[in-house]
């Protein structure tokens, strides 16, 4: 039998004080630091953290502890925040990262503390502060026979919107570096910290089928309720040789709107975006008192980006993607989808 030794990690976050950070989800991942020495003990750990654009009172660092499994030792480090970038005009991305020499190839649980999880998520037991628990997984190889261990990645953020009464069918992708069998699955609710409910349960007269394959196949059919968001775990298992190397958890946010009755061709709703073709950027037009939200997909059906409280004037960014995409404006009543084409250089 191939000599192993397991780590478990959890990234924890918690309030500290009244000011916080609230977070939409994010991912703890870790990687063997030292590829071209199989036997060395340096990890690299990198939790993605994602919340509103402008938040106040995001961590400099949060603080990577370890604990010995035998002996109840434990060792502190400090994981510094090293970027933040806007993804859209929503949603910001913080990056903390850490290089870290672990004492020996034995068991050690790892754990982060900061706060928190945006409480405003339908599929929440309560609005009161909760932490966002990102565990991991992690396994030392034996480098004899198998080579380093970097762990699977999430393509993050991870992000969908359904449309009531009608079915969806999206793919979450994940990848691992050395080519490892991955399988994908909901978050286990008897070994996860935290209280979700799945949409399928909250939402009235949806059916029961709501449900994640192996392979990246969310299937829900069919949600009933517009405007709701949901807050989901997800976890990406990464096998080699049949055997189990480790586990990482991403979080899904599931929003979902009214399936649209009519075309920009014959909707009269006075509200639009300019200029089209653009290069990226849109100005919104809409009646001076509506509050709007929004979606990007693409033509496939794929959630690209999404805004709140938009408002006669704004503008957003829709990226540079070049391609025809769909922009859906609802004012949570009415639902208006414009054809946008995003022009290259």
């Amino acid at each position: 039998m191939q000599p192993t030794c397991t780590l478990i990690l959890a990234l924890l976050l918690f309030a500290q004080s009244p000011l916080y950070a609230q977070f939409y989800g994010g991912t703890l991942q870790v990687a063997h630091a030292s590829p071209e020495q199989p036997n060395a003990t340096k990890l690299l750990f990198t939790a993605t953290l994602f919340g509103p654009s402008g938040a106040d009172s995001v961590p400099d660092s949060l603080s990577l502890n370890l604990s010995y499994s035998i002996g109840g030792n434990r060792v502190f480090e400090q994981m510094p925040l090293i970027s933040t970038s806007p993804l859209d005009d929503e949603l910001d991305q913080y990056t903390y990262s850490l290089e870290w020499v672990v004492p020996s190839r034995i068991a050690y649980l790892f754990s982060v503390e900061a706060c928190c999880l945006e409480p405003a998520f339908d599929n929440l037991s309560t609005t009161a502060p909760q932490p966002l628990f990102l565990p991991t997984l992690y396994t030392f190889p034996n480098p004899q026979f198998v080579g380093v261990n970097n762990g699977a990645v999430f393509a993050v953020p991870l992000q969908q919107q359904a449309t009531t009464s009608t079915p969806l069918n999206a793919v979450l992708s994940a990848s691992d570096t050395e080519g490892d069998s991955i399988a994908l699955s909901l978050y286990d609710p008897e070994t996860f910290e935290g209280d979700f409910l799945l949409p399928n349960e909250i939402d009235n007269g949806g059916t029961a089928n709501f449900s994640l394959s192996s392979d990246g196949q969310l299937q829900w059919d069919t949600p009933t309720e517009a405007g709701k968001s949901y807050l989901l775990p997800v976890q990406v298992r990464e096998y080699r040789n049949g055997i189990l190397l480790g586990f990482s958890i991403a979080y899904l946010r599931l929003s979902t709107t009214s399936a649209t009755s009519s075309t920009l061709l014959d909707n009269d709703w006075a509200v639009s975006a300019y200029p089209n073709p653009t290069k990226g950027a849109l100005v919104i037009t809409a009646p001076a008192s509506a509050r709007l939200s929004a979606t990007l997909t693409n033509v496939q059906g794929q959630l690209l980006r999404q805004w709140t409280d938009l408002r006669d004037g704004q503008r957003i960014n829709l990226g540079q993607t070049p391609g025809v995409h769909l922009l859906s404006l609802t004012d949570g009543e009415r639902v208006k989808t414009l054809r946008i084409v995003v022009a290259g250089e």
